[in-house]
């Protein structure tokens, strides 16, 4: 398939280039010394970095792997960094909030809108706003018997970009102070940001918005409440239709996410070899071959083609991605950075910070045992975005604590 009259695989490439090439920039001309952004330590941390890619460039020459689907399989996941740290250096005021929210309004209220328009007016509705792709790639929604659609995706490819950018957008939302900067009344936005979220059809983004509600709770005794009771009624509902969840998504499961927890990393780890520690590169045909050899093969895997849906299960792909080692290494970084700016809460009369740094990072948690989350660009945008402006409000507060 051609895109504008260039060849599929060159715009993919081009598309690749374009992606990563602000952190391409970012890590050549950044000044080490410049201590003061919004990581623990920049030198340290940019030594993390430096060392998780050092690593991984060393294994994909070793194991034979494309050096440049390494390169910008990393700068995917990091690629919006740059814009965090501009945002957190940009001018220390409630500018910046302000310009950010009100456009994060903006969209938030176009694409829910458009969502209830999906659910209201069903496949035609959403076929409307599905983007043009690649038919082997993605597909539309189905038509199911007790409702109009299966899920709906809003104006985007799948459903896991949109349920995400839905549960940043509420994280971000409810955590809102004054109620001018709430995109609606607290109770409305609840019903409409849940539903909509159900609706997608992402079980993993509903129990990360429901977690961030509970979060929220300000009262302990409401907060411990909700929670006995969303525990008791899981355990009822568990033991009442056990033969159904046991034969229909514990035995499903195995055949795709679960298997690969079950079946395809207990066998990566007892390897215990130079891969295990350091990883067999994101080379879609060397990691095929790495699983296809072990005893259980989950069958969502069964060719090359069908690797595309191995980062489902982001955890173990980046396991076997990059080895325990680099596996470690990032798991650092993400801890350095939360633990940072959880220190970082300073008293705000516009926003929980301390609330939206939990939820986000419950959100990194909980989200890659079924979706790539740290490349999935609506979620990954706005994560950094956010996190650039807790900053800038920590870096605020700061600069007035001074005069």
């Amino acid at each position: 398939m051609a895109l504008l009259s260039v060849p599929n695989d060159a715009a993919i490439i081009f598309l690749r280039i374009l992606d990563t090439l602000p952190l391409i920039f970012f890590v050549f001309t950044f000044r080490l010394r410049e201590t003061d952004c919004f990581f623990p330590s920049t030198t340290r941390y940019w030594c993390f970095f430096l060392l998780f890619f050092l690593f991984a460039i060393i294994s994909a020459i070793f194991q034979g792997g494309s050096l440049g689907t390494t390169m910008a399989h990393i700068g995917i996941m990091f690629r919006f960094v740059p814009l965090s740290y501009f945002i957190s250096k940009t001018s220390f005021s409630d500018e910046v909030y302000n310009i950010f929210t009100f456009h994060f309004k903006i969209i938030s209220g176009i694409l829910l809108l458009i969502g209830v328009i999906e659910i209201i007016g069903g496949e035609q509705a959403a076929a409307f706003f599905f983007p043009v792709k690649p038919e082997k790639e993605v597909d539309p929604p189905v038509v199911l018997s007790v409702s109009p659609i299966e899920s709906i995706s809003g104006i985007f490819p799948n459903t896991i970009d949109y349920a995400f950018f839905l549960v940043i957008a509420y994280i971000y939302f409810i955590n809102q102070k004054r109620f001018e900067n709430r995109l609606l009344p607290r109770p409305v936005l609840d019903i409409f940001f849940l539903f909509l979220i159900f609706a997608s059809g992402s079980k993993a983004a509903l129990i990360i918005a429901l977690a961030a509600l509970f979060i929220g709770l300000e009262y302990r005794v409401v907060k411990y409440s909700v929670l006995i009771i969303i525990l008791i009624i899981a355990s009822w509902l568990l033991w009442m239709f056990w033969d159904l969840f046991y034969w229909v998504v514990f035995e499903d499961s195995l055949h795709s996410r679960l298997g690969l927890i079950v079946y395809t990393l207990p066998c990566f780890l007892k390897e215990c070899s130079l891969s295990t520690f350091f990883g067999v590169t994101p080379d879609r045909e060397i990691v095929f071959n790495e699983i296809s050899a072990y005893p259980i093969v989950p069958s969502m895997l069964q060719t090359v083609e069908d690797m595309h849906a191995f980062e489902d299960e982001f955890y173990v792909a980046l396991i076997i991605y990059y080895g325990i080692v680099g596996f470690g290494l990032l798991v650092g970084m993400y801890y350095k950075l939360y633990k940072t700016l959880y220190n970082m809460v300073v008293p705000d009369d516009i926003m929980n910070s301390r609330f939206i740094i939990r939820s986000l990072f419950i959100c990194l948690i909980i989200a890659p045992f079924f979706a790539q989350i740290l490349i999935t660009r609506p979620f990954s945008l706005f994560f950094w975005i956010i996190i650039g402006i807790i900053y800038n409000r920590y870096k605020r507060y700061e600069t007035l604590s001074h005069i």
